[in-house]
């Protein structure tokens, strides 16, 4: 069951630490006249010289995550191109909030599909059928969408109930629902190996 409900993708993920591998993408982005100031058209980030004219600006130095974007700027010919960094192995937020909750079921589990810089949502069944890569599941509590590795941890669940404090009704649909969840999980990682396998045996 589809949710006609759309997230940034950015708000699944924790930000990305300095130790970790990342993909980057490179993507155009409007010039600037050739010869003129880089920091007058960006006046946010900070810019090192790289060399034959070329320059990268970012974010700084005084931060312990790692870097996420970055602009390459050619300061001779004005051209542009801008440097998203993606961590190869994110790190899933704990939780996400719906400002509107009405289409979430209490106590189900929810997965999504990725488009781009967006993420799908949809309910997980074991009847239904996955044909693509999935992320990893929540479970709905209250206007929250809580990770079920979270939600299965008694000591973990209690201190998120404990720091967001969602409605007990919300919280006792799903410690109901318990061993639904857990059959969820064991079929999606048995769904998930099962696809890792026809995609070697692919290659």
């Amino acid at each position: 069951m589809n949710l006609n409900i759309t997230t940034p993708y950015k708000r699944l993920i924790e930000r990305t630490l300095q130790n970790q591998l990342v993909k980057a993408t490179v993507s155009n982005i409007p010039s600037i006249p050739p010869g003129s100031n880089p920091f007058k058209f960006d006046a946010v980030s900070m810019g090192t010289d790289l060399c034959r004219g070329w320059m990268v600006m970012h974010a700084g130095y005084d931060n312990d995550h790692g870097l996420e974007e970055m602009f390459l700027v050619n300061t001779v010919t004005g051209q542009r191109f801008v440097l998203d960094l993606e961590a190869t192995a994110p790190r899933w937020s704990e939780d996400v909030y719906f400002t509107e909750a009405a289409a979430l079921e209490y106590g189900a589990v929810y997965s999504w599909t990725r488009d781009g810089n967006f993420v799908k949502w949809f309910k997980y069944t074991t009847t239904m059928l996955v044909t693509e890569p999935t992320g990893p599941m929540y479970a709905s509590v209250g206007n929250w969408m809580v990770l079920l590795d979270v939600a299965l941890d008694p000591a973990r669940f209690a201190d998120w109930v404990e720091m967001n404090e969602p409605s007990q009704d919300s919280v006792s649909k799903l410690t109901a629902s318990l061993n639904t969840l857990m059959e969820l999980r064991d079929h999606k990682k048995e769904l998930d190996a099962i696809m890792v396998a026809d995609k070697t045996n692919a290659e």
